[in-house]
């Protein structure tokens, strides 16, 4: 709340009347600076304006805010001007939206700013799903997944020759970690691997047939999911899609530890309203997984 002319004249002359030590404290807590809006707390005391504008997440290098209630701005700090990876995610997005139902947001300009890459797009309504999971019904959490999985169903229509990203580029591989991968080689996706190489042969034997090469989403957490009146509302962050094998999604709702008891539940309902089940590339991975990962990520 802003503090009148008075309020403030008052607190100024507390200020003033306090012993040094004290006095020196409270002008550098005036002037703390708020890390993202550049805001200082003398200013936010003394003047009635509230920014509409609010941070809603930051990671890595990339953040977003909320431009009131309509409204997303995702800013992606990169060192260099040209990195296509802002511009894929942008190019992820119209793939979708124009090849199947599933509901994202809709991006209306993009710019680039010295060292940063801006997209400014609409704001997909409701909460994520990930503050839903601990209040959900069992109920509820099984009938998101069956509306995850069904949209996840569509993605299997935008098919290619290779596993890339868009336009040819590398992806980033979070079950191997075999870096950009843009080969149909099992061989180059065990690049990484850190067994015996009598291991390693027993692991290429085994390794699961790839194609077709699906669009994949690649980061389907629950954060990453919108819930509004009781239905899915968005699927949000396509950064890290693009065509990987046919199995990759399934196999990272299976095992991936950051989609809690969300992904095997999207993976049991793909068992039962479609074949895009693998329990074969499942054991695989739970054999050979330990072996897969970078030592040193």
């Amino acid at each position: 709340m802003a503090l009148s002319d008075k309020e403030r004249e008052k607190r100024w002359a507390q200020i003033a009347s306090m012993p040094l030590g004290d006095k020196e404290r409270q002008e550098r807590w005036a002037q703390v600076t708020c890390n993202a809006c550049g805001w200082k707390r003398e200013f936010s005391e003394c003047s009635r304006y509230r920014p509409s504008l609010k941070v809603i997440y930051g990671v890595g290098r990339r953040g977003a805010w909320t431009i009131g209630n309509k409204y997303v701005l995702k800013d992606v700090q990169t060192d260099d001007p040209h990195d296509p990876q802002p511009a894929l995610t942008v190019a992820n997005t119209e793939l979708v939206s124009k090849n199947t139902t599933i509901p994202i947001a809709e991006i209306f300009h993009t710019w680039v700013d010295e060292n940063r890459y801006y997209i400014w797009m609409n704001r997909i309504p409701g909460v994520t799903l990930e503050s839903l999971l601990s209040t959900s019904t069992n109920e509820e959490k099984d009938h998101y997944a069956k509306e995850v999985a069904e949209y996840l169903l569509q993605l299997r229509t935008l098919t290619n020759p290779l596993p890339q990203g868009l336009g040819g580029t590398g992806f980033y591989d979070q079950i191997f970690w075999s870096g950009s991968i843009v080969t149909a080689k099992p061989e180059d996706w065990l690049r990484n691997f850190t067994g015996t190489e009598a291991q390693r042969e027993k692991c290429l034997q085994s390794f699961p047939a790839m194609e077709p090469f699906t669009f994949t989403h690649n980061d389907l957490n629950p954060a990453n999911i919108m819930i509004h009146e009781g239905h899915v509302s968005g699927i949000i962050d396509w950064d890290r899609a693009g065509y990987y094998p046919v199995w990759y999604e399934y196999l990272k709702l299976r095992t991936d530890s950051l989609y809690g008891s969300f992904g095997p539940c999207v993976a049991n309902y793909l068992d039962e309203i479609s074949q895009a089940s693998y329990p074969e590339t499942v054991k695989f991975y739970r054999e050979f997984g330990y072996l897969l990962k970078k030592q040193v990520e």
